[in-house]
């Protein structure tokens, strides 16, 4: 059976994985250089599998290190977290790693990020932006902002806001064209088409509780949603977007919805989090921050 001596054992071996010198980690530890080697000995001893490959220029860690260095991580993680969540009077500090959808984060969420860290200086926050779902565990991720219904039941989801798909136009291209009375007639203008993965996206529609899907068609196809909506608000087109994106300038009359009651239904916008019962300080001034501020609202 292996036997860890001590977080100090883990410390120094991510170190290494990281640093990749044993002199930079013994700096870092404050430990002589021959004991961070005796400490990679010993670990290897226990584990009875070479971690790290060395010779007299190079540190690579083996296959097994490899793994090793994932669990290691998060042993670590969540020591500082078990910390902090034991402090309830602990200001928020630390670094928050979040990933958040591209435009929506950029127009949501990023104002929010802004007035924490004002609100709280001791917060280092890290950003990843992607339309993927990461792995937040193999990530190293504390939260992630995600659209639509989460299927994962490891993890955490707590519902933020909604959005909503809408069809939409400006009011002078509207008045220059034939009504939009069907989803039929949309075949007779021009659909401003958002291209992903080498395919226009179809736009979704509901009609009558089924879901159905339009291939839009036109001159114009853009990998770029908020180009799609400035090309909407110059009149080329007919374009579906989210909510989020174009809910302001429907508001403001400069897009008009077209035929309202074909949109689908409503989804949920979530904070995602791995499955813990007590959330760090940090995770939790984010994620309550963006629940008062959005109130289960559409946006």
């Amino acid at each position: 059976m292996m036997k860890i001596q001590n977080i100090l054992d883990l410390k120094v071996f991510v170190f290494v994985a990281e640093t990749k010198s044993f002199t930079i980690t013994a700096d870092l530890v404050g430990l002589s250089r021959s004991a961070v080697g005796k400490i990679i000995a010993k670990l290897e001893e226990s584990l009875q599998h070479r971690l790290i490959h060395r010779t007299t220029r190079v540190l690579k860690l083996s296959p097994e290190g490899e793994i090793f260095y994932e669990y290691a991580v998060r042993i670590l993680k969540e020591v500082v977290e078990a910390e902090e969540a034991l402090s309830l009077e602990q200001a928020p500090q630390g670094k928050l790693r979040i990933t958040v959808p591209e435009v929506f984060g950029r127009l949501h969420v990023m104002p929010q990020i802004q007035q924490l860290l004002i609100d709280y200086p001791a917060i280092e926050i890290e950003v990843l932006f992607s339309d993927e779902y990461l792995d937040l565990v193999r990530e190293g991720i504390d939260v992630a902002i995600r659209i639509g219904a989460q299927s994962d039941s490891g993890l955490v989801q707590k519902v933020l806001a909604y959005h909503q798909y809408l069809m939409c136009a400006s009011p002078q291209y509207l008045a220059k064209y034939e009504v939009i009375e069907a989803i039929a007639d949309l075949k007779q203008h021009e659909c401003l088409s958002y291209l992903h993965e080498g395919r226009r996206v179809p736009w979704k529609y509901w009609d009558q509780d089924q879901e159905y899907f339009f291939a839009p068609k036109g001159r114009i196809t853009l990998q770029d949603t908020e180009g799609l909506k400035g090309l909407a608000l110059a009149g080329f087109g007919v374009v579906q977007l989210s909510s989020f994106l174009v809910k302001e300038a429907v508001d403001k009359g400069d897009l008009q919805t077209v035929l309202p009651v074909f949109s689908p239904p409503k989804e949920p916008i979530c904070a995602v989090y791995p499955s813990k019962k007590y959330l760090t300080p940090k995770v939790r001034v984010f994620i309550d921050r963006l629940s008062q501020v959005w109130n289960g609202k559409t946006v």
